[in-house]
């Protein structure tokens, strides 16, 4: 399990609309929202340069608005379709006792037992959503692979999680297997069934039985009469 802090300073943003927001942008600034616990939405901008390294940041966030400090997640970000910058952030104000539900990121630890057998390590989800306290929040689900033998598939039921955490979502999607190399798997098919092909019994083909039982004997071929 990973935990990070990260803080982001924030200046109150008075002024709205499409023309204050893009001269915000220009001068590297992003705007952004904070809300929750019923209260109004506070306007916000945040520093670009700051936003690139948490924007992906799952966890929980300090931020820092003059006198006060919120804690806060990410709840949306909004990008231009063209440059792929941040050009809008949704917050979410929350309160450290409080039980939210995130997407954290898996990641796999160790290496399996089943690849001293051939096999590969093949992880299905990267991300889990799970329900957490606020102050419990962290980053990444690390998840300790090496005791896995070839074949052996990790459920989401299977994952081991800090007591208070309930994962969402299908019980019995699958997040890691260990399995031979698709190539591999379709040699091992190719001489499975060359073996059971081999191991047939010949199938001899029977004529029709006479009314005594006995197959009847092959015609002999017909004999040309020489002309006299």
């Amino acid at each position: 399990m990973s935990k990070k802090e990260v803080t982001l300073n924030a200046e109150p943003r008075e002024m709205r609309g499409n023309g204050p927001a893009r001269r915000l942008r220009r001068a590297g600034r992003v705007p952004a929202v904070i809300y929750g616990h019923g209260k109004t939405g506070v306007s916000l901008t945040l520093e670009e340069g700051a936003l690139k390294t948490v924007v992906h940041h799952p966890g929980l966030i300090q931020i820092h608005l003059g006198a006060d400090t919120l804690s806060a997640i990410i709840k949306d970000v909004q990008r231009d379709i063209f440059t792929g910058k941040t050009t809008h952030v949704d917050l979410q104000e929350v309160a450290a006792d409080e039980i939210i539900t995130v997407t954290v990121q898996i990641e796999a630890v160790g290496d399996p037992a089943g690849l001293a057998m051939g096999g590969q390590l093949e992880q299905n989800m990267r991300h889990v959503d799970i329900r957490v306290r606020a102050a419990d929040l962290f980053e990444t689900l690390k998840v300790d692979v090496s005791g896995m033998q070839l074949d052996h598939v990790l459920h989401v039921r299977d994952l081991t999680l800090p007591e208070g955490v309930v994962a969402l979502g299908d019980p019995d999607m699958g997040v890691f297997q260990v399995r031979l190399p698709k190539m591999e798997e379709d040699k091992t098919a190719e001489d499975a069934a060359a073996a059971a092909a081999a191991g047939e019994p010949e199938v001899i083909a029977k004529g029709k039985k006479d009314e005594e039982g006995a197959a009847p004997a092959a015609a002999a071929p017909a004999k040309s009469e020489k002309k006299k």
